[in-house]
């Protein structure tokens, strides 16, 4: 089975009928009705089309006859669930990552300002630091 995939927003799923014969394609338009059954038992999906008086007429004779609906296969689309790519984030989503961008980028620059203004070099300590741990384990040595 084949599952289908759209680029975001998709509202509803067209559906075209055809009736493949070995020697011609047939689109399934009035007269012909169909019947639609979801195999798996879902629930959350639905049909929408249109119903001309001519197809309502017969729609209402076979509707208790087969104990299941019957629809115009002529601009029917299905609302169902299907995989869509490039969804944006929710509502809140957008919004909540530019303000923590926002406040980490102010955050660093207000404590660069800070270490310029009370003149603190912390590159230069690590340095120092480093410097002087490469110093004590060097004087380390070893008697066997």
């Amino acid at each position: 089975m084949q599952v289908h995939r759209f680029k975001f927003p998709v509202t509803q799923y067209p559906v075209v009928l055809e009736i493949i014969d070995e020697k011609q394609k047939v689109s399934v338009k009035p007269p012909y009705l169909v019947t639609m059954t979801e195999v798996n038992r879902r629930q959350n999906w639905q049909l929408k089309h249109n119903m001309p008086a001519n197809v309502k007429k017969m729609k209402d004779y076979l509707d208790p006859r087969l104990k299941t609906p019957v629809y115009n296969p002529f601009g029917l689309n299905l609302s169902i669930r299907i995989y869509v790519d490039e969804v944006p984030l929710p509502f809140p989503g957008h919004i909540l990552i530019a303000v923590a961008t926002s406040v980490l980028l102010g955050g660093l620059i207000f404590v660069a300002f800070l270490f310029q203004l009370r003149n603190i070099h912390p590159l230069r300590a690590f340095r120092r630091y480093v410097r002087g741990t490469i110093r004590q384990s060097s004087n380390i040595s070893i008697d066997s």
